[in-house]
């Protein structure tokens, strides 16, 4: 069993269509992964009692130190990379998770 296991992975590596295949199944997984996390999470904000949840994958959270040494947090668009500040953020963060995000 080892040995014909060891034969298809072989065949598997030498036939980039096949390898190809299996990374695109491969990112079809995680992608829907990501969307059932993303439902479950909306969920359990709405079961926390807030309406109309909607999240937005395409938006990163960036911690940052402004040039005077302001700590600030800014949320960024990934297509058009435009950033907003959001204020009181690091407080939140820090009372979240413990760590704080100027350090």
């Amino acid at each position: 069993m080892q040995y014909f296991t060891a034969l298809v992975l072989a065949f598997a590596i030498s036939n980039p269509c096949i390898a190809q295949q299996a990374h695109a199944a491969s990112k079809k997984g995680a992608a829907k992964s990501n969307a059932a996390f993303l439902r479950d999470l909306t969920k359990r904000i709405a079961g926390a009692g807030y309406s109309k949840v909607q999240m937005i994958p395409q938006m990163f959270v960036v911690l940052a130190v402004r040039s005077d040494g302001k700590p600030i947090t800014l949320i960024v668009d990934s297509n058009t990379l435009k950033a907003t500040e959001v204020e009181g953020a690091q407080e939140f963060i820090m009372e979240a998770t413990g760590v704080d995000p100027a350090k």
